[in-house]
């Protein structure tokens, strides 16, 4: 299953156990800060959100694998490797 893993609940999980649900992959968009700027819940961050319900996940399904994907723009591209540090985030 392919997931952001912001809407999983304690009751999707049990669903998930009873299906023998092993692997996930969850995406977030780069780190804290590009993630929590691209996805977030009327302007609540999201990032740590779905770290938590990685956590959960992991706990609730001992026998799951998790593969996380992250997301990159070119934001993100010129951010890190070309060494600019003030770029315009909101175009």
């Amino acid at each position: 299953m392919t997931t952001n893993g912001f809407l999983i609940t304690s009751e999707i999980l049990s669903e998930m156990k009873k299906l023998n649900f092993e692997s996930f992959q969850i995406t977030t968009d780069g780190d804290k800060k590009h993630h929590d700027q691209t996805r977030n819940q009327k302007g609540v961050p999201s990032f740590e959100k779905i770290l938590n319900k990685i956590r959960s996940l992991l706990t609730y399904l001992h026998e799951t694998h998790v593969i996380l994907r992250f997301n990159y723009t070119p934001k993100h591209y010129i951010f890190y490797y070309c060494g600019r540090r003030k770029y315009d985030y909101s175009t």
